[in-house]
């Protein structure tokens, strides 16, 4: 599943979240979603340069851990039904799994 489709899911996700109750989460999901995408594709844009490469992955990352948290905190806040979003908490689990292999080898990754 591409970042792109991930970031789709979560919005579908935020959308469940009663707006009188957690703007704040499901608006902070679908932004953290969102740069996640950006700096992946800035990553890849900066390949050539290592430096930004590596900035923009580690920013994804970051990015990344925020969506998961949030989503998490929405599941304990008993807004989202834990079986839709933890699967998607656990994409992006993946996907910083993914990234952090990558910090530790990039010039093989950006070829």
């Amino acid at each position: 599943m591409s970042a792109a489709n991930v970031a789709m899911k979560v919005l579908e996700l935020a959308q469940q979240i009663p707006r009188d109750k957690a703007n704040n989460i499901a608006g902070q999901m679908i932004h953290y979603s969102s740069t996640v995408c950006h700096n992946l594709l800035e990553a890849w844009k900066n390949r050539t340069d290592q430096a930004v490469f590596m900035d923009k992955l580690n920013n994804a990352s970051i990015e990344a851990v925020e969506v998961q948290s949030r989503i998490r905190a929405a599941i304990d806040a008993k807004f989202l039904k834990p079986e839709a979003a933890e699967k998607i908490a656990k994409t992006y689990e993946d996907l910083v799994d993914k990234i952090g292999s990558i910090l530790k080898n990039p010039n093989e990754q950006a070829k």
